[in-house]
């Protein structure tokens, strides 16, 4: 089996997520046990599982993230947000703030790809803008 990226893992991290609030449990403190992920649709072996560790790390700082995003998503409630963009946001700010071993760059490289695969036409640009501001 191969090995998964870690632009895999992000995507994997973004499933989860997206899974945990669509079911209403995306609070501080949950986890990608509090619901079931079909192992089938992984798409490999995760080497050190980056994405349970995103995961976690976004439920552990999610109060903080939400209001990273309401102070830089200007005339933006965070609610109204698409699940998908706040997530990918999520993700890259607690790779910005919380994790030294991913260099920022590449954590908002990586959110704008999430975005562009995931996101809506505009999702892109608009996550970039946010990300530029944090």
């Amino acid at each position: 089996m191969k090995i998964l990226s870690r632009h895999q893992e992000r995507e994997i991290a973004l499933q989860y997520l997206y899974a945990l609030e669509s079911q209403n449990k995306l609070i501080i403190g949950c986890s990608p046990k509090d619901i079931i992920y079909p192992v089938d649709l992984m798409p490999g072996e995760s080497s050190d599982n980056y994405y349970f560790t995103l995961v976690e790390g976004v439920c552990e700082k999610l109060e903080i993230l939400d209001h990273q995003i309401s102070e830089n998503a200007i005339d933006w409630k965070i609610n109204r947000l698409a699940i998908v963009d706040k997530n990918i946001l999520r993700i890259a700010i607690y790779e910005i703030l919380f994790n030294s071993n991913i260099p920022k760059a590449v954590a908002v490289d990586e959110a704008v790809e999430l975005a562009k695969e995931f996101g809506s036409e505009k999702s892109s640009s608009f996550i970039n803008g946010i990300l530029g501001k944090v």
